[in-house]
């Protein structure tokens, strides 16, 4: 019982402390990739870059074949029906600015133009690509938070346990 209630709580708190942490902000931006500057929006968060690479290629993958090295991405012919029904260029990188801050900088190259104006519709949808990838990785980093603190009570518990057995014995 004791047990139980304890990991709830733990996994309460969890939960409550990262949705606090996981601020985001969308806005258009340029960015230096491999010597060539490239227009398009970035996504901030406060994940940090390690995690934030990893939750971004895995999400990536749904839009085609990622290519690309630790921090930058391509994918050469991405499907994304809702920024265009012809194939996409995307060229992306994850950067840190500083501790558990890091960005997301997002180029589609759509229909000979680069997605960058605010007024185009092009740029409200890949803009929603940037929130939901958002939301994909707040819940991707609430699991690994509430894991955690399960590991942590389980062992605590387990402490708990060989300590009162000490003391029967």
């Amino acid at each position: 019982m004791k047990k139980t209630t304890f990991i709830a709580i733990m996994v309460a708190l969890a939960s409550i402390v990262s949705q606090s942490i996981h601020a985001q902000t969308v806005f258009p931006g340029k960015q230096t990739i491999d010597k060539t500057e490239y227009p398009g929006i970035v996504l901030g968060t406060n994940i940090s870059e390690k995690l934030l690479d990893s939750y971004w290629e895995t999400y990536l993958s749904r839009f085609g074949n990622v290519k690309g090295k630790k921090g930058n991405y391509t994918i050469s012919k991405a499907s994304i029906p809702s920024v265009s029904a012809s194939p996409i260029q995307l060229t992306s990188q994850v950067l840190s600015e500083q501790k558990n801050q890091s960005k997301i900088f997002l180029a589609l190259f759509a229909d000979g133009n680069y997605v960058a104006d605010y007024n185009d519709r092009t740029y409200k949808s890949a803009e929603s690509i940037l929130k939901g990838f958002s939301d994909y990785a707040a819940l991707r980093e609430e699991v690994r938070i509430a894991d955690e603190a399960f590991v942590t009570s389980e062992k605590a518990y387990q402490k708990l346990i060989r300590e009162i057995d000490d003391k029967n014995k």
